[in-house]
């Protein structure tokens, strides 16, 4: 599988040799739970702020102003090699603000930022497969899934600069 680093915001901020590593084993965790199994081609990750992911969210979403992931799927067109291209879309601020709140929680010590990357790439490895998360039942059985390839990572440090 390939994988592609769209970081032109926060070029400094983030160890993309261990981003691309989190990104390979995440993918490869949600690949092994895809039904049908369909091979992963080509995965981008794109790293924006607060600003320029709200054009995206509006986009793809229609729904204004920011917010923390969005996931793309491509599936083949005719002709194609069968497999999966996808690209998410992932809000560095948010990453952050919220990584930062929950490590500082007593309930999470052990949280941290980089937990919280790994979390949205999860989500949108997640989202990839073709799972949803518009009902509280669906939101909770991605979540579970999400937590659980979470405690499976060789997690090394990803963020080396806070942007907060």
């Amino acid at each position: 599988m390939q994988i592609n680093i769209a970081n032109y915001e926060y070029p400094d901020a983030l160890d993309e040799t261990s981003l691309i590593d989190l990104v390979r084993q995440l993918a490869e965790m949600a690949q092994k739970d895809m039904v049908p199994d369909l091979p992963w081609q080509e995965l981008t990750i794109h790293i924006l702020s607060d600003v320029s992911i709200a054009p995206i969210h509006q986009t793809i979403n229609g729904v204004e102003g920011t917010t923390d992931v969005i996931t793309q799927r491509y599936d083949p067109f005719p002709g194609e090699p069968q497999g999966l291209t996808g690209e998410i879309f992932i809000n560095l601020q948010c990453v952050s603000r919220e990584g930062s709140k929950v490590q500082l929680a007593e309930s999470t010590p052990s949280w941290s930022v980089d937990k919280e990357l790994a979390l949205y790439i999860a989500h949108g490895c997640d989202h990839l497969n073709d799972n949803e998360d518009l009902s509280e039942n669906d939101y909770q059985s991605m979540r579970a899934r999400e937590l659980s390839w979470l405690e499976q990572l060789r997690l090394t440090p990803v963020v080396i600069k806070s942007i907060i």
